[in-house]
């Protein structure tokens, strides 16, 4: 469509998705295309989106009918991949955080200051209307003196629904148990199943143990261990 912002966004996992597929419903931007390391996930993902994909975003960068990209791969990528979309002359949109360390972020910002380009991160939480109401809240001294904050976000159901359309990063089993809930069939004892320990990896960080709970049809809750704790992330 004709006055619409060609946008590319680089590495389409969780949040990469999400990205891709609110450019292709807004009226304002046209998703051209996707960039991923990962051939099977492109290979998932860009019949559905209808794009063309490219396993190097130098390539996505390239294209002159895009105008600016969102920058969603792992933390520790978004410096190289964002000092490229400045210098091609793409406006960038990162996720949180922009950067692992206050160096690194000066960085991306110098490269799309000289370079002429937008720069925005993606700290969705602030364009909140409940996190923008207690700001105003406080900002405007009406609740008297702050001394301590506490916030927990829970979005079960989105990320239900976002997991069944977008195939590759689903959630079966959270999936599973809001339909149940739904249908006010619920969870029987036979449904469940044998809790399993593992181990993950993140970048820069050590292995750290995850409890899983299951159900028949998958993960519905998972704990990792901090501290001699546990911390359940649903």
């Amino acid at each position: 469509m004709k006055g619409q912002l060609g946008v590319g966004v680089i590495g389409v996992g969780a949040f990469g998705s999400r990205h891709a597929e609110v450019y292709r419903q807004l009226d304002v931007s046209e998703l051209v295309a996707v960039a991923d390391v990962n051939p099977q996930r492109l290979n998932e993902i860009c019949p559905v989106l209808q794009v063309e994909g490219y396993s190097d975003y130098r390539e996505l960068l390239k294209r002159e009918d895009i105008c600016a990209v969102s920058i969603c791969t792992t933390d520790e990528l978004h410096v190289k991949a964002a000092i490229a979309a400045a210098h091609a002359g793409k406006h960038v949109f990162v996720e949180k955080p922009l950067a692992l360390t206050s160096q690194d972020c000066d960085t991306i910002i110098d490269a799309c200051a000289s370079s002429g380009v937008k720069l925005t991160v993606g700290h969705i939480l602030r364009f909140d209307p409940r996190y923008f109401a207690a700001y105003r809240e406080i900002r405007e001294e009406r609740i008297g003196k702050l001394v301590h904050v506490f916030a927990r976000r829970n979005n079960p159901v989105l990320e239900a629904h976002v997991g069944a359309v977008l195939p590759g990063y689903s959630r079966p089993g959270l999936y599973e148990l809001v339909r149940r809930h739904q249908s006010g069939e619920g969870i029987r004892r036979g449904d469940v199943q044998k809790a399993g320990r593992h181990a993950r990896y993140r970048a820069g960080a050590d292995q750290v143990p995850w409890w899983d709970h299951r159900i028949t049809g998958g993960v519905v809750d998972t704990s990792r261990v901090v501290s001699g704790k546990a911390r359940r992330q649903v």
